[in-house]
């Protein structure tokens, strides 16, 4: 599929601003655990408040490399697949947040 059929979330300069964004999310999101973990949060707590930050910067990251793929020439159905299983870390995150409970403790 040529690059001008490309019908996703993302223009050239939609792009570069999106790769930059995440380079700068990336370090910020790193710092912000770094923090947390200083504040001595239990588990719970950092996936409280990581979870929506993780979700916001997995979708900008699948973002860009969906379009870094199309402008390559290489669409991949592997790229729903990884999108539906993010989906699905997602879901299971906010029903352990919503019954009180972490990985480990609820295998």
């Amino acid at each position: 599929m040529p690059a001008a059929a490309y019908s996703g979330e993302l223009d050239e300069a939609e792009y570069q601003e999106a790769s930059k964004r995440l380079t700068k999310e990336s370090r910020r999101f790193e710092e912000h655990c770094r923090r947390l973990k200083q504040l001595g949060l239990s588990e719970l707590e950092m996936r409280r408040v990581i979870d929506p930050l993780e979700s916001f910067h997995l979708q900008l990251k699948d973002e860009v490399e969906a379009y870094e793929r199309l402008q390559r020439g290489r669409t991949s159905p592997l790229g729903e697949e990884t999108r539906r299983r993010r989906e699905l870390s997602i879901a299971q995150s906010s029903r352990r947040l919503a019954l009180g409970t972490t990985p480990a403790s609820s295998e």
